[in-house]
């Protein structure tokens, strides 16, 4: 495997760990895969992307290898200050231990990398307008790595697995290596649930996976 399928893998890799007990659809509003009580509270502070414990979700990803189910059951470990931010150390049910924090409707995570360094991600800035942009440098060489995130929608409407999500945002994360566009990804977040769809594509436009929200309990 080359340094740029390497590269390609783990950027899909960490996108899927930042965001596992199945469990039968429930509905809420007779539309929505799904239950999310208490609509406000310290864990729903960042609106498009709450993070609860004891939350779950499921997804399935589609890519050239198959069809594949993810559960999530996020746990609340403990909270840590790093570099005077504090975050919220989630095991989030699949393996993975994850730290969240949520500030001025800012959603950001750090995960670790495969050298086991910790990486900053900074999914979402849910209260800029549409076109506004920001940006992720990664380790190894800082200036040519990078995930440019853009805002492309806002309060728009999506059909997902023929569940219908209103007020949803769409942003863009174009991901680069060595300056060279290697994945180009349209994710759509709905107020007080989430992520509900990743479409990640290749420079030539050809779909590399495709990931739904099937269900979710959010307490």
């Amino acid at each position: 495997m080359n340094r740029l399928s390497k590269y390609i893998l783990g950027t899909i890799t960490l996108l899927i760990v930042v965001f596992s007990c199945t469990k039968e659809k429930s509905q809420e509003n007779n539309q929505l895969p799904g239950v999310a009580n208490n609509p406000t509270g310290d864990c729903k502070s960042c609106a498009f992307y709450p993070w609860c414990d004891e939350s779950t979700y499921t997804y399935v990803d589609t890519t050239a290898s198959g069809i594949t189910t993810t559960d999530y059951n996020y746990l609340f470990l403990s909270d840590t200050t790093i570099n005077g931010v504090d975050y919220k150390v989630t095991d989030n049910g699949a393996g993975e231990i994850v730290y969240h924090n949520c500030t001025n409707n800012v959603t950001s995570f750090l995960t670790y990398d495969f050298g086991n360094n910790l990486v900053l991600h900074t999914t979402l800035k849910e209260s800029l307008p549409v076109g506004g942009n920001w940006l992720d440098y990664f380790p190894g060489n800082p200036i040519a790595n990078s995930t440019q995130y853009k805002i492309n929608n806002k309060s728009i409407t999506r059909n997902v697995n023929g569940n219908l999500f209103v007020d949803v945002t769409l942003v863009q994360e174009r991901s680069f290596l060595d300056t060279v566009l290697v994945t180009n990804s349209n994710v759509y977040y709905a107020r007080g649930v989430g992520e509900i769809e990743r479409v990640v594509k290749d420079i030539s436009g050809q779909q590399i996976s495709h990931r739904i929200l099937t269900s979710y309990h959010i307490p």
